[in-house]
């Protein structure tokens, strides 16, 4: 493999530039004639599938062959282990191929045999007829035009070349590449390797028996560490890791148990006596026996020993540690959540308490405020009563290090829910995965247009036709979470009872509801709420209600309460993110009458969803384009040419932000997306720092998010790449059958 390499490469654009640095006189071009036929007849051997066919005629060729043997029959004692091998290959790379990798250049070998057999023709048939006309001149044979015209044709054909920057750049690689060889004490196999691919009548077979010794030298010396990792070892490898990953976490909490149990020392404490006066292991006893026993707030003070010994993690509201915990409670760690959402103030009882704090949290997210608890519900809203105060996690961001950032977004579903807040918000800094799917009905994100009047703090048409909505989202998707979020508690007050009201009367809204309601203890169950406290949720979809808009004079006035408040681009980002798999924002707002002042982040934000939810473009970058880049390597693009060779449409580099699945894989007959994901142990995969990351929890998100993923294994296709071909085949075929039989179908219309 690496002699087809070389070889391909070396005659490929050593001879091109050994042209480029020679071409300045007419003997050159009359002398070397040869050298050109000779290598384009090694390059059209070289298409030989059958190596050991190419080898067999190379050495039947072979004149110089104890020449040869002397040379590469140092190579054992010259390279004594593999890395040394790996550094003199490297060396060879730069030095005959000017390229790239020698893994690298096997994978174009085929295209490039191709191209530089089409080269050296071109080259060799213009070299013939620059020769013929200037013996002819020579020789006078030619009438005095024909020979000015020959001389100027090959002075002409001699500068083209002589500009070309190539021929110097192969001279700084020489250069560099025998000064590194020499470093390792190799320069002198070198020049002897460089001596015999230089002559000219060795050529056509010296590579060929240089390449077969070296590959010989290396089955012999490495070949145990080369064969033992393929695709089948790989993939056995990495499911033994997913499931021991797995088991270690679930072994995890029993063994903290076990451990809490067995370092479990509690205090008897007062046992007798009054019942009011038991104390420790004594009054936890008791209560045990009791049918009706006392708050936890009046058995921890008197209990508080032997419940830390028996549970060593505590979960607590700010409030509940100040109440329930005394000053001397001592934890080793206090994990403060939410933390954008706590005042100093209101940390400090748990702080005080922990010899080291974890301080989690999004600056992007709600900061503290009073603002909902300061007004009546028939309030007029003023975005002057909006005040924010300092968190613990803005404290903490000065004070406090080292800092981490999780970067990992996988609740949406599809990329279109989190690209609005990751663009204008993150600073497309976040990790998102992308969906198989294009974004349609059920997924991503849309706006629906309402024609309501925004007065005294409600819009009773929006109300209603989110009410419309909401009776039909439960009656035709009982199997979707959904919540509902408005600007405003008036409309909050409005729309829940509507909600409630229909609810009376019909029987699928309310069994809707009563199923949410007892699904993981209400974990997903429906709500309605207003903006302020709707942070921490999160539903398959979300429904948002923008409640402003015209007055009953048809003015516009630009009054957002909070989002025109300091915090008003924190307050939104928080709604824009909480839907799992669709969002659908509802508006009586005149986008022709809406001007945000620039300084306005809130308003600014507020009017760009609205545009984003109409068009799904940033800016102007569609959002549901096909996110095709740049294969990130030849392997991946020999992947590409045989997928695109089975009647499939490869796309490189699928994703939205920070992270790309290698290729996508369409067919004409699937109109809804990718059928499946192809994965090269690319960039992506070898980038990764964890081997969890790279080989479980990547794969299990995209698996989540509706993904089937295939691997192909750099090990296979470079042994095998015609099984691989078949393999994959085999498997998109199956994969297309398999999305065709589940492909959404067309609703029939129903007739009235």
């Amino acid at each position: 493999t690496i002699g087809q390499h070389g070889k391909t490469n070396y005659f490929q654009t050593d001879i091109g530039n050994k042209l480029l640095l020679n071409s300045n006189t007419c003997r050159f071009i009359d002398e070397n004639t040869h050298a050109l036929e000779a290598a384009n007849s090694l390059l059209v051997r070289m298409e030989i599938s059958d190596r050991s066919r190419f080898i067999a005629e190379a050495n039947e060729a072979l004149k110089h062959k104890v020449e040869i043997d002397s040379l590469t029959s140092n190579f054992n004692d010259a390279l004594p282990d593999k890395e040394k091998f790996d550094e003199f290959t490297s060396i060879l790379d730069r030095l005959f191929n000017q390229s790239s990798t020698i893994q690298t250049l096997i994978l174009e070998r085929d295209k490039n045999v191709v191209e530089a057999s089409a080269s050296c023709r071109e080259l060799n048939s213009k070299l013939r007829q620059h020769s013929l006309e200037l013996k002819a001149a020579k020789k006078g044979t030619g009438n005095a035009n024909q020979t000015e015209d020959a001389t100027v044709r090959s002075a002409k054909f001699i500068e083209d070349h002589l500009k070309d920057k190539a021929g110097l750049q192969s001279v700084v690689t020489r250069r560099s590449a025998f000064s590194q060889a020499q470093n390792i004490g190799l320069d002198d196999i070198l020049s002897k390797i460089e001596n015999v691919l230089d002559d000219d009548k060795k050529k056509d077979f010296a590579i060929g028996c240089v390449v077969n010794r070296l590959m010989n030298t290396v089955a012999d010396n490495f070949g145990s560490e080369l064969v033992q990792y393929n695709g089948v070892t790989l993939n056995d490898a990495r499911k033994s890791l997913k499931e021991l990953d797995e088991k270690l976490i679930k072994l995890a909490s029993v063994e903290v148990n076990n451990a809490a149990l067995d370092n479990a020392y509690p205090p008897r404490g007062i046992g007798f006596g009054k019942k009011s006066e038991f104390t420790e292991q004594s009054l936890l006893d008791h209560q045990l026996n009791l049918k009706r026993r006392q708050p936890p707030r009046k058995v921890i003070p008197r209990a508080r020993q032997a419940l830390m010994e028996y549970f060593p993690c505590w979960m607590m509201v700010p409030s509940e540690v100040a109440q329930l915990l005394p000053r001397s409670a001592d934890f080793d760690l206090v994990i403060i959540d939410e933390a954008s959402q706590m005042t100093p103030e209101h940390s400090m009882s748990a702080l005080m308490r922990a010899q080291t704090a974890l301080i989690a949290g999004d600056t992007n997210q709600l900061p503290p405020t009073n603002f909902f608890r300061n007004l009546n519900s028939n309030d007029e809203i003023d975005e002057d009563v909006d005040t924010v105060e300092e968190s613990i996690l803005e404290l903490a961001n000065i004070q406090f290090h080292p800092k981490h950032r999780l970067l990992w977004h996988y609740r949406s579903k599809h990329e279109d829910l989190i690209a609005f807040s990751n663009h204008y918000v993150y600073n497309s800094e976040l990790v998102i995965f992308p969906s198989p799917g294009s974004a349609k009905d059920e997924l991503g994100v849309s706006l629906v247009r309402v024609n309501g009047r925004f007065q005294r703090g409600i819009n009773p048409t929006e109300v209603q036709a989110m009410a419309d909505a909401i009776e039909k989202f439960m009656e035709e998707t009982p199997h979707r979470s959904l919540g509902v979020a408005v600007m405003n508690q008036a409309q909050m007050e409005q729309l829940d009872a509507e909600v409630a009201r229909r609810t009376s009367v019909n029987k699928k809204i309310a069994d809707y509801i009563d199923k949410w309601e007892a699904h993981e203890e209400g974990l997903e169950k429906f709500f309605v709420k207003n903006l302020e406290s709707i942070q921490g949720d999160e539903r398959d979809v979300i429904f948002v209600g923008t409640v402003y808009g015209r007055d009953a004079e048809g003015k516009f006035y630009q009054r957002f309460g909070p989002i025109n408040g300091a915090s008003g681009k924190r307050r939104l980002n928080v709604l824009f993110s909480r839907a799992k798999e669709q969002m659908v924002t509802f508006t009586s707002i005149p986008m022709e009458d809406f001007h945000p002042q620039p300084t306005n982040e809130g308003a600014t934000l507020f009017k760009r969803w609205l545009e984003y939810s109409a068009t799904k473009r940033l800016g102007e970058k569609p959002q549901n384009h096909d996110r095709a880049g740049f294969p990130d390597s030849p392997f991946e693009e020999h992947v590409i040419e045989a997928i695109n060779s089975l009647g499939f449409e490869a796309v490189p580099q699928v994703g939205v932000s920070s992270y790309f699945i290698d290729i996508g894989v369409k067919h004409p007959t699937y109109p809804f997306g990718y059928i499946c994901g192809v994965e090269c142990d690319g960039a992506t995969y070898h980038s990764s720092k964890s081997a969890r990351d790279r080989d479980r929890l990547r794969e299990e998100v995209l698996n989540r998010l509706g993904w089937e993923l295939y691997r192909i294994w750099s090990t296979d296709w470079f042994r095998d790449p015609l099984a691989c071909r078949d393999q994959m085949k085999s498997f998109l075929n199956n994969r297309l059958q398999i999305a065709i039989d589940n492909a959404p179908k067309p609703q029939q219309k129903k007739h009235e």
